[in-house]
């Protein structure tokens, strides 16, 4: 498979120049100090400049959904569901059976039902990317969507991020941001952008504010002339950040747009890739460090070394959990003591406070129940509870069995019980 960002070049001088330019912009734009997003088609792309084939804006959009599943047979009921509640209807959900064992079938049949738009494409065990991959090989609508077999969605996210593509033609991607909740189905309330983050090449390099591959709606074709997902990490068992280098790939061509409310659920698990392996995973953020840097040369050193800072900040629970002090204290002295321009930053200063938020709020939940994660399906957003759709499912019961091989929880699933009536509450939405 081609490299993920090499398709920037494939035009000769021009892709160089066009990316040159653009990377100026976006140097231009985080000197100026004023970290208010691009608006128009210009500021994204240039005049003259544009790489994303014009759109009618009359013409309706269809939608393909990607699940990439494995071992997770637990959980899908729950993402199929957010699926089939959006306000937007899909064209089809592409399930992307990666060497399952379990009872993916049938959990889906519970799930789902009959619905026409759901197929199941089996495969032998080749990784997430590749799983992705033959998914999008597979999807057909104008846009795609990628939704991790753990995670689940608002009901509005296909709604408002496909309107943002429609406005903004020459974005190549609209994202929301995520909230992360657990495997009880209880949301852990995440600290609200006091400011939106740069959305630039370089912005989301030193910030990755999409944060996960399940956060964004992509327009397909464009994502096929990057090659999809890079899957050379997996042979070399640095596999975990190949959603972020296909955003840095489509972020070099136009600025993604924004949808500034929490609307992606992202599955917390201390078992999960990033938790239980964070080592493995800070080698893979760091080869798409060390691959972007060598594709775009014209981005200064400094925002490299801030997205090493930024990386080893989001992982450091982890290490300090899964690795030797020794260890932890190189990490620290590389990502922070030879990087001490980092505090410069606004995104990073502002990314560590919310961390530091995070931890206080977690601290504190032991004493003040209410700041301690919250059922999902009790959460009232404008006047409705959007995650309605989770009352009854199946959850987790106490014994967790352990998927070595995917980094994935399997629990046995017990239908959850009826209960006393618990209070709604709200959830920030910026």
């Amino acid at each position: 498979m081609p490299r993920v960002l090499s398709v920037l070049c494939q035009n000769g001088g021009r892709a160089a120049h066009l990316r040159a330019t653009r990377v100026a912009k976006a140097l231009e734009h985080r000197q100026s100090g004023d970290g208010a997003p691009a608006r128009g088609r210009d500021d994204a792309l240039g005049s003259g400049g544009n790489l994303i084939a014009p759109v009618d804006a009359d013409a309706p959009r269809s939608i393909s959904v990607v699940v990439p599943v494995y071992q997770a047979a637990w959980s899908i009921g729950d993402t199929l569901r957010s699926i089939l509640a959006q306000t937007m209807p899909v064209r089809e959900i592409v399930i992307v059976n990666d060497g399952s064992t379990d009872d993916l079938h049938q959990a889906v049949a519970e799930a789902a039902g009959g619905d026409e738009r759901i197929r199941i494409i089996g495969q032998e065990n080749r990784g997430l990317a590749a799983a992705r991959n033959r998914g999008l090989n597979e999807a057909s609508g104008d846009y795609v969507a990628f939704l991790d077999a753990d995670d689940i969605w608002h009901p509005r996210f296909l709604e408002l991020t496909s309107r943002h593509l429609d406005e903004n033609p020459a974005a190549p991607f609209a994202y929301a941001y995520s909230f992360r909740f657990d495997v009880h189905n209880r949301a852990i309330r995440p600290v609200p952008w006091r400011r939106r983050p740069e959305r630039s090449v370089i912005g989301l390099l030193t910030l990755n504010s999409v944060g996960n591959g399940s956060a964004a709606l992509f327009r397909r074709q464009l994502v096929n002339s990057l090659g999809g997902f890079d899957q050379a990490p997996q042979g070399a068992g640095e596999q975990g950040a190949e959603d972020w280098k296909l955003i840095l790939g489509l972020a070099a061509q136009g600025e993604p747009a924004l949808v500034p409310r929490p609307l992606v659920g992202y599955r917390y698990a201390s078992e999960g890739m990033s938790q239980s392996a964070p080592l493995r995973q800070l080698a893979a953020v760091q080869r798409v460090i060390a691959e972007v840097r060598d594709e775009m040369p014209d981005i200064p050193e400094r925002h490299f070394a801030d997205a090493n800072t930024m990386m080893t900040g989001w992982l450091l629970p982890a290490l300090v959990n899964r690795t030797d002090p020794a260890t932890v204290a190189r990490l620290v002295i590389d990502a922070y003591v030879r990087n001490p321009g980092w505090i410069r930053s606004s995104d990073l200063r502002h990314l560590h406070a919310r961390k530091l938020t995070e931890i206080a709020r977690r601290a504190l939940s032991r004493l003040i129940p209410a700041l301690g994660p919250q059922p999902l399906a009790d959460l009232v957003d404008e006047g409705e509870r959007p995650y309605q759709f989770l009352e009854g499912s199946l959850t987790p019961a106490n014994s967790l069995a352990i998927t070595a091989s995917a980094g994935k929880r399997a629990p046995d699933a017990t239908p959850q019980t009826a209960g006393p009536r618990r209070p709604p509450w709200t959830m920030s939405l910026s």
